[in-house]
């Protein structure tokens, strides 16, 4: 770290001296208050805001000294594909001002190599006729589609059109760390093609055939399993109902022993009451079994039936009467 301070406090000086062509005296003011205070928030580690401040004031006035800082803010963002592209930048301005910037551009490209153990690349497989290409709303050159395109860790979004196509979008997620991907990118099917028929279908003139059932569906499964539930509950209700009229008929046969013609003791008339309860309850259990068993024999039949309406209908209601139950079966079939 101590180190890394050093470098960066030999290159203010260069810094300050660069200048940009189009730089009006309040934005290299401004540009240079935005570099010491990128300069201080890097020293205290709020490296995204750093870098902010970096590329702005490398945006209002432009310098290779500013460059190269903005570069090593972005290494320590964790952005190496971006920080070697600065730095590549950096060592060709360098160049180009001659032996004067001989030692900036020497420093550049030894930081740029140093970063290519550290740079994933994406290989694109863009179909014939890719007219445009763009990387996360950056359009990429032509002469740079051939090539693997260097990228920093994280999400990354592609776009890839034609002539007379929409634009086809591809997603790619980039991890940390040197390695080599590749994402394929097709065209969208251009607006001049026809559109493709759909398949016939049986059907008279006019008419809309709706949507295919999905093959091995069974569309009235749930009705029909519904219906079997239930008539199991109807089953299980006539049972119980049993029960409770076989228990009656016990209680009343029991009861004729302790009663004399119309008259019987304490014993006989709880046996007769107990009688009554039981006979009450059988009717309604027996009543209410039978009718879930038509509901159940219902469903399961409307389950079967053809899809095509059907003029007929078919009507189940529970009849509950003093001492006896049943359903009442009305339809056209």
């Amino acid at each position: 770290m101590k180190r890394a301070s050093i470098l960066l406090a030999s290159l203010l000086p260069l810094v300050f001296s660069a200048t940009a062509l189009a730089a009006t005296p309040a934005e290299v003011n401004e540009a240079d208050a935005l570099f010491r205070d990128a300069q201080k928030l890097l020293g205290e580690g709020k490296t995204h805001e750093a870098c902010a401040k970096f590329a702005r004031s490398q945006e209002l006035d432009a310098g290779i000294g500013t460059l190269l800082n903005l570069a090593k803010c972005h290494v320590a963002e964790g952005r190496p594909a971006t920080a070697r592209r600065e730095l590549t930048e950096a060592a060709r301005l360098a160049a180009a001002r001659g032996p004067e910037d001989r030692d900036r551009a020497e420093y550049a490209k030894k930081q740029a190599a140093e970063l290519d153990a550290r740079v994933a690349t994406v290989k694109l497989d863009l179909p014939a006729g890719a007219t445009s290409v763009e990387v996360d709303g950056h359009a990429v050159s032509a002469s740079e589609w051939a090539a693997p395109l260097p990228l920093d860790p994280g999400d990354h979004r592609v776009v890839v059109t034609g002539p007379g196509q929409a634009p086809r979008e591809a997603s790619i997620t980039v991890p940390a760390g040197p390695g080599a991907l590749s994402l394929a990118v097709p065209l969208a099917a251009s607006a001049s093609e026809p559109a493709v028929e759909p398949a016939i279908t049986p059907g008279g003139p006019g008419e809309s055939p709706g949507p295919l059932p999905t093959v091995g569906e069974d569309p009235h499964h749930g009705r029909r399993r519904a219906g079997f539930v239930v008539g199991g509950f109807g089953v299980a209700g006539v049972v119980v109902g049993a029960v409770f009229g076989v228990s009656a008929i016990g209680k009343k046969s029991d009861e004729k022993a302790h009663c004399q013609g119309s008259f019987c003791d304490a014993t006989g008339l709880e046996l007769d009451a107990q009688a009554h309860r039981s006979a009450a309850l059988s009717t309604v259990a027996v009543s209410a079994g039978i009718a879930a068993i038509g509901v159940g024999l219902a469903l399961v039949l409307v389950s079967r039936a053809p899809k095509a309406p059907s003029a007929g209908f078919l009507h189940i209601a529970p009849t509950v009467g003093k001492g006896a139950g049943g359903f009442d079966v009305q339809g056209t079939f």
